[in-house]
C-alpha cells in the first residue's frame, strides 16, 4: 500500500443472499465508474466463483476489463486474506452473537467504519511485496 493510499468505507455492501459477482456490477457500472480508464484490471484469487459463467460473461462484454488471476496457493499475494484475518480478530474472536442478524450487523459496522482501523491495517498490508521473489 502506498503512503498516499487511504482506507475508506466500501462503495457497496451486499444484501443477504446476493450472488458474489454483484461487486463487479455490470458493464455499464464498470464503464461509468472508470470512464477515463483505458483498461480496468481486476486481480482475483482462484475461488471457484471467480471462474463462474457470470464473471466470464462480464469479461466478454467489457473489452476494457482484464481479469488477472493470482497463482494458485499464494495467500502471501492475496491481501484480502490479511484483511479477513484482521476482521476475524476484531469481530469474531471472543465474541458471542445471539443470532446471524447480530453477527451480520457487527460485520457491517466493521466495514462501514474500516477507516477507524487505518493504522492497524496499514501495518499488515504494507508487506514487503517487492522482495517476495528475490
Amino acid at each position: 500500500m502506498s503512503n498516499d493510499a487511504t482506507i475508506k468505507k466500501p462503495d457497496y455492501l451486499p444484501e443477504k443472499n446476493q450472488h458474489c459477482v454483484c461487486w463487479f456490477g455490470t458493464q455499464e457500472t464498470i464503464d461509468k465508474k472508470y470512464e477515463n480508464a483505458d483498461e480496468v484490471v481486476v486481480i482475483l484469487d482462484n475461488a471457484s466463483y471467480h471462474h463462474s459463467k457470470e464473471v466470464k460473461k462480464l469479461e466478454e462484454e467489457s473489452p476494457r476489463l482484464r481479469l488477472v488471476f493470482l497463482p494458485p496457493y499464494s495467500p502471501e499475494l492475496n491481501l484480502i486474506e490479511r484483511v479477513w484475518k484482521f476482521f476475524k480478530k476484531k469481530v469474531l474472536y471472543n465474541q458471542y452473537y445471539e443470532n446471524l442478524q447480530a453477527f451480520r450487523q457487527a460485520a457491517i459496522k466493521f466495514f462501514s467504519n474500516i477507516a477507524d482501523y487505518e493504522n492497524e491495517l496499514r501495518s499488515i498490508l504494507d508487506g514487503d511485496f517487492e522482495n517476495i521473489y528475490t
